[in-house]
């Protein structure tokens, strides 16, 4: 952590992939270039072996809690401990590819709140031995000027947590979400607005300067609340309505 702003200023796009329940982490390092691509996919390495085999193994953990932490271990000796370089569309290269569905949580923290949140949330996992799956995703955003954006008027650091989600079965993330939520509200975290947060109007407002403003414009743009959902009501701390415009 005490080299963190070299790697993030040194490229024009910076993530690490933290594995839970180890000292191991994968960097990415991503700048444009005009280099023609070279990206070679396997279909025994990313598709039988990092999907198929890899989802059937996680299967097996829901039953066996304890082996996560060897899951995570294997995971990252077989794809992760690797030194490589890849040129291809940016799509394909931003884009981190989970093809079995999961639990997902992501937060916005001011970027120097980095190493402290990542720290508690270690400890909080070895304290508790919670089987969090892989990966921990650590991303960084410049600030902006969007009102309703996690970004607003500071540098950020996303963290994004997940959990396997299997078929027809349930698995036991809530103790995880909640403790990663108390952490990241410490920190003046903000929720991603497309992922899973429990906050509604009166937690936003404190969060967002503009909120009201935004509000406002919402309310004046569409009076009739054609654009307005249960979430969205839940979200702008409304009485739920039950009737939307079709």
């Amino acid at each position: 952590m005490e080299n963190l702003d070299s790697y993030v200023d040194g490229c024009e796009h910076f993530r690490l992939i933290w594995y839970p329940h180890t000292e191991s982490v994968v960097c990415y390092t991503v700048n444009r270039t005009n280099q023609i691509p070279n990206a070679k996919p396997s279909l025994f390495w990313e598709v039988l072996v990092g999907y198929h085999l890899f989802q059937f193994i996680l299967w097996i953990s829901t039953f066996i809690p304890t082996l996560v932490p060897l899951i995570n271990r294997l995971h990252f000796t077989v794809f992760g401990n690797i030194e490589a370089e890849k040129v291809d569309r940016s799509d394909l290269i931003f884009n981190l590819v989970c093809l079995f569905k999961q639990y997902v949580m992501e937060w916005a923290i001011p970027r120097e709140k980095t190493g402290v949140v990542l720290f508690e949330l270690k400890e909080w996992l070895e304290r508790t031995r919670f089987p969090a799956h892989l990966p921990v995703e650590v991303r960084f955003v410049k600030g902006d000027n969007n009102y309703l954006s996690p970004c607003y008027q500071q540098d950020s650091c996303y963290i994004n947590i997940i959990m396997y989600r299997p078929f027809n079965k349930l698995v036991s993330h809530e103790t995880y979400w909640t403790a990663y939520q108390n952490i990241m509200a410490k920190h003046g975290g903000r929720p991603h607005w497309a992922k899973d947060h429990k906050y509604s109007g009166a937690e936003f407002q404190s969060l967002y300067p503009k909120w009201k403003e935004f509000c406002q414009a919402r309310e004046t743009l569409d009076p009739n609340g054609m654009f307005l959902n249960s979430n969205l009501e839940r979200v702008f701390g409304m009485k739920p309505s039950n009737s939307y415009i079709a």
